[in-house]
Order: C-alpha cells, then sequence, then structure tokens
C-alpha cells in the first residue's frame, strides 16, 4: 500500500494542479494604452495606440476631421461619463502647453470603442 501511495499523490497532483493550467484557453489580458494628446495652442489631435508592444500613430485630423481645443472641466466630465466600466481608467497629465488624456483599456476591449470615445467627445463638444 506504501508504493501506491506516492504515486497516487502524485497523479492527484497532476490532475488537480498541472493539466487544467495546461487547457486553459483563456486569454491573458494585455493593456493597451491610448495617449489622446490635446494641443491647445495648435488644436491638433492625436492618438496613440499601444497593441502588443508597437506603437501606431493615428492622426485623428484626418479621420474624425477634429479641429478644436477642449476645456479641462468638459473634458474630465466626458471621460468619467464615459468610462464607466472597471477595466477602464485615464488620467490628465498637464505639460506647459499640452494637456494629455491617457486611456488605459483592457484588451478585451476592442480599439474601436476608442474611436467611438473619441466620436463621442468630438459630437458633444465640436
Amino acid at each position: 500500500m506504501k508504493k501506491y501511495w506516492k504515486k497516487a499523490v502524485l497523479v492527484l497532483f497532476i490532475l488537480l494542479f498541472i493539466l487544467p493550467t495546461l487547457f486553459t484557453f483563456a486569454p491573458i489580458p494585455t493593456e493597451r494604452l491610448i495617449t489622446i494628446g490635446i494641443i491647445s495652442n495648435e488644436s491638433s489631435f492625436y492618438q496613440e495606440v499601444k497593441v502588443n508592444g508597437e506603437i501606431r500613430i493615428i492622426e485623428l485630423l484626418e479621420r474624425l476631421n477634429i479641429n478644436y481645443t477642449l476645456e479641462e472641466g468638459k473634458l474630465k466630465c466626458l471621460l468619467e461619463s464615459l468610462c464607466v466600466t472597471e477595466n477602464t481608467s485615464w488620467n490628465i497629465y498637464h505639460f506647459k502647453d499640452t494637456s494629455v488624456v491617457q486611456l488605459s483599456l483592457n484588451d478585451s476591449i476592442a480599439e474601436g470603442n476608442v474611436i467611438f470615445i473619441l466620436e463621442e467627445i468630438k459630437s458633444k463638444v465640436g
């Protein structure tokens, strides 16, 4: 009986702990970093999307025809109303003449939602 005790514990350990981790197909969420830059002097907009370590910059002036500046109070209200999921957070960073809005999204949220948020900002302010 003692011979089989160690093998039984080993088999039980493998079945309970190692096999479930091998067959877990849920994707590991990766964070996307989206930076929307609002440059007050030049009244321009840009979006920086970081997906799987690759950074792409999309000029939204051409894509969404955005050409305006935002007051900080209006921007905060819009972000609070739009970023309602627990996977979305935002910060505003201030530089000399630039305010940068950083949206942090979970990978389960598609990039299309970022475009939707920007279109909502455009429709409510612009």
